[in-house]
């Protein structure tokens, strides 16, 4: 294989990635001065690593060759396997809970207080609690409710902690992700509660 496919597959490579790597964390907004930054930092961090694993490759003595000529041989092959990495790691684990984008706040104020359902619990939320009654056992927990902004909230009592962001309401209800001891929950889906 040239080098000249070398190169296009490695810059491919990194289209697709950091495509992927915004799809995933944001929807398309370049307009938000912060989006844009958080997308140039993903190919700044994929092109430096990229670039110290082609130095420390081009280190390696290789059939005489200069370490410049190692350096432009290394770089595209460098790129890729940088690429395919990222790329891999955050498929499988998804975007992390902090990087989460959520809806808009006119929606998020349409949710926090009601009724609600979520699998076999009818929950009910106030400003300040929420009280989520299990419908099989009828077993009730109590949560103090801690808005953080206008879609972020923590639930907390004496034995646990949640950190909730919602991030779509529609006519049924809301999805949110929810962090709770160092697990993330995602899409999960609370409905409105029909009385």
């Amino acid at each position: 294989m040239t080098r000249k496919w070398i190169w296009l597959i490695a810059i491919l490579c990194l289209i697709v990635y950091l495509l992927f790597w915004h799809m995933q964390v944001h929807p398309f907004n370049f307009s938000d001065f912060f989006e844009a930054i958080g997308f140039i930092s993903a190919l700044f961090t994929v092109l430096l690593l990229a670039f110290v694993l082609s130095l420390l490759v081009s280190l390696v003595p290789y059939r005489n060759l200069s370490f410049g000529a190692k350096l432009l041989r290394a770089l595209p092959l460098s790129l890729i396997l940088v690429c395919l990495i990222f790329g891999l790691s955050f498929f499988l684990r998804g975007p992390l809970f902090e990087q989460v984008k959520t809806a808009s706040d006119d929606d998020c104020k349409k949710v926090k207080t009601g009724l609600f359902k979520l699998n076999n619990s009818w929950i009910s939320r106030t400003d300040s609690t929420q009280t989520e009654t299990d419908i099989v056992t009828n077993e009730t927990v109590v949560f103090r409710t801690t808005w953080i902004n206008a879609c972020e909230y923590r639930l907390s009592n004496e034995e646990t902690t949640y950190e909730v962001k919602i991030i779509e309401v529609d006519q049924q209800g809301y999805t949110c992700f929810v962090q709770h001891e160092g697990k993330t929950y995602r899409n999960v889906k609370v409905l409105f509660r029909k009385e």
